[in-house]
């Protein structure tokens, strides 16, 4: 088999193989997200489903001037503290999400996953480097 014979074999190959991914991909209404580390699989489980927020986080949310509305926009901008996270052990995860502001603060929000369900526990606002101890968080006195 000649020269020619052999490379139009290959390219009728290569334009039926992308010919079936145009087909394939065509049809799709969201982008493709390959999620290969923890950091952006629990964020994309947060941001997926349904977050219930507890009536101590709603305070603190409105005491620190946060928006519920904007609360995939922390989530996405943020990163996972696997290290205070609780996720070995029990069905029921508990993660820490920080976000930090201009260098100098940190939001933390405590978010509780329980199978399908996510709740927004807690969040807590400290200075940098942040430390977890309860003594070092700034909080509203009116939620406590």
């Amino acid at each position: 088999m000649g020269f020619f014979k052999r490379f139009s074999f290959f390219f009728i190959g290569i334009l039926f193989g992308c010919l079936i991914l145009y087909v394939s991909f065509k049809g799709r209404e969201e982008p493709l997200s390959f999620n290969y580390f923890p950091n952006s699989r629990v964020k994309s489980h947060l941001i997926n489903s349904d977050i219930l927020i507890s009536k101590e986080a709603l305070c603190k949310m409105n005491c620190m001037n946060l928006d519920t509305m904007i609360l995939d926009h922390y989530i996405v901008d943020g990163n996972i503290d696997f290290q205070k996270s609780e996720i070995r052990g029990s069905d029921v995860k508990t993660y820490y999400l920080f976000n930090e502001i201009n260098k100098k603060r940190v939001h933390y929000f405590k978010f509780r996953i329980n199978g399908d369900t996510v709740e927004l526990l807690d969040l807590f606002l400290a200075s940098l480097p942040p430390n977890l101890d309860k003594n070092s968080f700034e909080n509203c006195e009116n939620c406590l």
